[in-house]
């Protein structure tokens, strides 16, 4: 009998711990793959990066679109105040020193005096080439924000762009949605002026080569070929993230980014596969030219969106029906202006498709994707 008491304790004790162990593992996995997946993605793609360079798989490449420097023009060149500015000149020096000490948005602002209210710039001593609006999609980075300006500001000046910043604020309790940022971004960004393209940066990437020229003529563009923390690696073949370009044309042409990505991950794979259904092919710089660092953050990142391969995998059939076409946010919308941007802080909420008549998008028969509310009657909209 004592025997007996023994081995069902022993079998009790063991139980309980695997109970216990169970638990914990399962805790660590739903945190690191729902509410911190930067790192699991981080670690993820480190591995593929490693993998890859054993096996020799290369990177896509598609442009090589900087020659060597012996054909940049002077520093101290200028074509005349009504002449168009040069797109290289060797005050592109190409790599650059990247700080990412934390800095005030008062001590940015002492640096870059000559930026006008909202974040506008324009060269003096040539007519500028291009127009470009700067979208930064933002929630809680307060740290990384002035990293970035004073980081970019004169590299944008260097390259003789006419270049805007727009800081896309998401307020409210619903997940972040990146893609809607972009859209609600590109509206309020049209009414300023008629920006030749926009460039969509995400908060924490430095670009480190001045010569990563942030003019409109090669895109639809993906300016980031290699990222500090993937071993300066692409992630896969058609990653799209990070800083992308396209002109105001191409972006009206592939109906914006999708609004249906609430949380982490999904939107960029969307925008290229938009690009690909489209027939628009894409650009990117070499890989020494198009190196970044991206600054650390000290809080839990966005959680994971779950449903983004489901809704990936009915890209083509949402593209038309799902973007620029069906955005609605509160409007006017809180528009303020600081001296180094634009601020843009808007609430967002689900948004109907009206009109679906595809079974991928909803209904009785079939469970609704996720993301997205499916209406019959424009009546039904609410827009908050």
């Amino acid at each position: 009998m004592v025997n007996l008491c023994r081995t069902l304790l022993k079998v009790s004790i063991r139980s309980f711990l695997a109970v216990i162990l169970f638990f914990f593992l399962s805790t660590t996995c739903i945190y690191f793959v729902y509410a911190a997946p930067g790192k699991v993605n981080e670690y993820f793609y480190v591995g593929k990066a490693y993998v890859t360079s054993m096996l020799g798989d290369p990177d896509v490449s598609i442009s090589t679109d900087y020659p060597d420097p012996g054909t940049y023009l002077p520093v101290n060149f200028t074509q005349g105040e009504n002449l168009p500015c040069p797109e290289r000149l060797l005050s592109m020096k190409g790599p650059m020193e990247v700080n990412m000490s934390e800095i005030s948005m008062e001590a940015v602002v002492a640096k870059h005096l000559d930026i006008q209210l909202g974040g506008h710039w324009k060269p003096q001593d040539c007519k500028p080439r291009w127009k470009v609006a700067i979208l930064i999609p933002f929630r809680k980075r307060q740290e990384q924000l002035p990293i970035l300006l004073d980081h970019l500001t004169p590299m944008l000046q260097r390259q003789r762009l006419q270049f805007a910043y727009y800081v896309i604020e998401q307020t409210g309790s619903q997940p972040f949605n990146r893609g809607m940022l972009f859209n609600v971004g590109f509206q309020e960004a049209m009414k300023d002026l008629n920006w030749d393209c926009v460039i969509f940066h995400d908060v924490d990437h430095l670009p480190e080569n001045d010569r990563n020229y942030y003019g409109c003529g090669q895109m639809p563009r993906h300016f980031v070929h290699a990222l500090d923390k993937y071993k300066y690696k692409l992630p896969y073949d058609k990653f799209f993230g990070g800083v992308t370009g396209l002109t105001t044309e191409q972006y009206r042409e592939i109906n914006g980014f999708p609004n249906a990505y609430w949380g982490w991950g999904g939107e960029d794979d969307d925008l290229m596969n938009r690009l690909i259904y489209a027939g628009l092919g894409f650009t990117r710089p070499e890989a020494e030219i198009g190196r970044y660092t991206s600054i650390p953050h000290h809080h839990v990142g966005e959680k994971q969106f779950l449903g983004r391969w489901q809704l990936l995998r009915y890209s083509k059939e949402r593209q038309y029906v799902e973007g620029l076409n069906n955005l609605h946010y509160s409007r006017p919308a809180n528009v303020s202006y600081s001296k180094l941007y634009t601020n843009v802080s808007v609430d967002l909420h689900p948004i109907p498709l009206l009109n679906c008549r595809g079974w991928w998008c909803g209904g009785n028969t079939m469970k609704k994707l996720p993301g997205i509310l499916t209406l019959k009657n424009p009546k039904d909209i609410h827009i908050p």
